[in-house]
């Protein structure tokens, strides 16, 4: 899986990827991960609040339309990381960015996304 896209047919293009954003941010160092709602509690105590209060509200839709493929190439998973257009750039050769490309850009405009 690639950002939630099945990617098994050029896995090995992908690991490549993976392995430049674990180098720009490696693996449980990510700041924008790996914490739940009592750890936001924590944080705030610890940060000198002394009261409280969490509300939580979650609305999930299903998603209706596939994302353009532009608008997915200037998407970061997080604001601290590089975009994705140029995390292929940096990991890929020239010959290795174009069956990538081919794979991964129809399922991204028609949603295949497997959440």
């Amino acid at each position: 899986m690639f950002w939630g896209y099945d990617a098994t047919l050029v896995i090995r293009i992908v690991d490549k990827i993976k392995g430049a954003y674990h180098r720009i941010q490696p693996p449980r160092r990510d700041p924008m991960l790996y914490f739940g709602g009592r750890d936001l509690m924590e944080f705030t105590e610890l940060a000198g609040f002394r009261a409280v209060h969490l509300d939580l509200e979650a609305n999930i839709k299903p998603k209706t339309k596939g994302m353009d493929w532009n608008t997915f190439l200037r998407g970061a998973g997080n604001p601290r990381i590089t975009t994705f257009a140029k995390a292929i750039r940096e990991a890929l050769t020239f010959s290795e960015i174009e069956p990538f490309i081919a794979h991964l850009r129809s399922r991204v405009e028609f949603k295949q996304r497997i959440d």
